[in-house]
């Protein structure tokens, strides 16, 4: 209980919004009270950096890709687009 507490608090205590980027789809069965999106359209991405919550898994299913540098970096650029227009601190 007090792992959970000290999670918690720090989470609550941090200025910016956690974005993980998971290529297995078998990895958001662990998580929990996390969302998890599988679009980084503009819509679903306001919506996450807008939601209460430090943060949010965005399920990428890139393990197939054969260009997977410049799939990543398209959505870090997409990420930082978004969060600059938002005025919001990502980690």
């Amino acid at each position: 209980m007090k792992v959970e507490k000290l999670y918690r608090d720090a989470l609550d205590s941090l200025d910016k919004k956690i974005v993980v980027l998971d290529d297995d789809p078998t990895g958001v069965q662990t998580v929990h009270e996390v969302a998890v999106i599988t679009d980084w359209e503009k819509e679903t991405l306001v919506n996450e950096f807008n939601e209460d919550k430090k943060i949010f898994f965005i399920l990428t299913n890139s393990r197939g890709f054969t260009r997977l540098k410049r799939f990543t970096k398209q959505l870090l650029k997409t990420l930082s687009m978004h969060q600059r227009l938002l005025e919001k601190n990502i980690l």
